[in-house]
């Protein structure tokens, strides 16, 4: 500002604080200092500056806080699926990553509210869910995670569902099974008795307790 007198400068607003006042010749520099504002709005605060005669207002704008709103858990079963879409509510640039391989993220950035979007791989571990996240994160390094849980692999078990055999006791009478997780067997019927082991085969023993 130039003035040939002294010039004073007051602020209205208490995160706008005055600092020094240079003078070299009639020109007359003004300090002054913010406070980030913490806020999701933006606000204003007036500078006042008198030289005895004249007054002069100048004001100072204050962009908001950045922010970033995401769901904050997302939860899959163990197949693969494609184009997985979640939102994104921002005031501010952003950009997402993944933390794990088995997701794999196609639309990843915005400026203001957005989505990303997404694939996952199939979950083939048939004994344990897994988990990874997504991290959205604004260019001031503000940021939100998403946790992404997907269920464990699907199971299978493959016998012969439907056994026929004549009215005499039998013994030593069995069937298959194939299955890539642990089973055990029960029978509805007292006059069925198994002893079953922890492998791919089953042993049956009909009518053994039968009497005549």
């Amino acid at each position: 500002m130039a003035s040939r007198f002294t010039i004073t400068a007051t602020s209205n607003v208490s995160w706008l604080t005055i600092g020094s006042i240079s003078k070299n010749g009639l020109s007359q520099t003004i300090n002054y200092e913010v406070i980030g504002n913490p806020n999701s709005s933006v606000r204003e605060g007036v500078i006042t500056l008198t030289n005895g005669f004249q007054t002069f207002t100048y004001v100072v704008t204050q962009g908001e806080v950045e922010s970033v709103t995401v769901s904050s858990s997302l939860v899959f079963n163990n197949e693969s699926r494609d184009n997985n879409i979640t939102n994104v509510v921002s005031n501010a640039s952003w950009s997402a990553t993944s933390s794990v391989s088995w997701i794999t993220l196609s639309s990843f950035s915005g400026t203001g509210n957005g989505s990303i979007q997404f694939d996952i791989e199939e979950n083939t571990d048939q004994q344990n869910d897994r988990s990874g996240n997504i991290t959205v994160e604004t260019v001031s390094g503000y940021s939100q995670v998403i946790s992404v849980t997907q269920s464990q692999g699907a199971s299978e078990i493959e016998f012969v569902d439907e056994q026929v055999v004549d009215s005499d006791a039998a013994t030593g009478l069995s069937f298959e099974i194939e299955s890539d997780i642990g089973w055990t067997a029960t029978t509805s019927t007292s006059w069925i008795t198994t002893s079953h082991s922890s492998g791919i085969m089953v042993t049956m023993c009909l009518f053994c307790n039968r009497k005549y």
